[in-house]
């Protein structure tokens, strides 16, 4: 990017989101198979298979993203520390214009609402360009009536980060369902005459995942302020969105954006090297 003058932003994942509590908890469950799995791997020389489970075991901690910062400090590229999920915080880099486009993997940048962004981008800067503004013109499935609303409900009923997909809804249904039905008590209503279970609280967890993809918390790296991504509606208040991050003094959140601070302990990258060092020492043993 730098050799072709384009000037790169790299965002981190911050603190853990209360809305993401659920994946966190299966992404756990899957690092344990894969942990365990590789052992066994291993036990009977299969190293290649046991290397694979390793990598899929791996959690990337604070500690490691600080690692990459101080190195893209001494090459002078510009990064920030989301608040929370750095899906939101590109999303709000784009639609700010803090950025031209944002190269991800990760799809939940559509319905954040990010305009224009590169997937699966190679090593030859080549890769799958959307944009929101052509999204009218999809050919396969007609979006020309959908609304931001309508896309985010799709999103989120062919499954996100926030809200598992009901059995049997893909793409295809999850856009014919939005197209015919438009706001969540007619989706709802839809469903509910289906053989499809539905869980208690679903409609429920629906809610707060479109309301985290409206409102969860980022980082204005032009006033250092933590902020949402788009501002509460009238008749909503902080104490109504818990699970779109808690607030964050101001002094904290600097420290925390610009890479000074653990997003989660809030203590200085320096004292939890340390502690983390020693703790990672093997107990002493003396040999006679």
């Amino acid at each position: 990017m730098k050799h072709h003058k384009v000037k790169p932003v790299l965002v981190f994942d911050g603190a853990r989101l209360p809305s993401k509590s659920g994946t966190e908890v299966d992404r756990h469950d899957r690092r344990r198979e894969n942990m365990a799995k590789a052992r066994q791997l291993l036990t009977i020389g299969d190293r290649s298979g046991a290397d694979e489970h390793f990598r899929k075991a791996v959690d990337i901690t604070p500690l490691m993203a600080y690692s990459l910062i101080e190195e893209l400090r001494k090459k002078g590229v510009e990064y920030i520390v989301a608040p929370y999920e750095a899906d939101a915080q590109l999303a709000y880099l784009a639609m700010s214009g803090y950025v031209s486009c944002v190269v991800t993997e990760d799809s939940d940048l559509i319905p954040y609402g990010s305009p224009r962004v590169l997937f699966k981008m190679d090593k030859y800067g080549e890769g799958l360009e959307y944009r929101l503004e052509n999204l009218g013109v999809n050919r396969e499935l007609d979006f020309s009536n959908f609304t931001r609303e309508m896309l985010i409900r799709m999103c989120i009923l062919t499954g996100c980060d926030y809200l598992n997909s009901l059995p049997g809804v893909g793409v295809k249904t999850a856009h014919k369902v939005v197209k015919e039905h438009k706001n969540l008590p007619n989706i709802m209503a839809y469903f509910r005459k289906t053989n499809i279970v539905i869980p208690d609280d679903y409609e429920e967890s629906f809610r707060r995942a479109e309301l985290t993809f409206w409102h969860q918390r980022v980082f204005d790296p032009i006033t250092q302020k933590m902020i949402h991504l788009h501002p509460l509606p009238d008749g909503v208040s902080e104490h109504d969105v818990p699970f779109c991050g808690p607030a964050v003094s101001e002094d904290i959140i600097r420290g925390v954006c610009n890479g000074e601070l653990d997003p989660t302990s809030h203590q200085p990258f320096v004292n939890s090297m340390v502690i983390r060092f020693y703790s990672y020492l093997p107990p002493t043993r003396i040999v006679d």
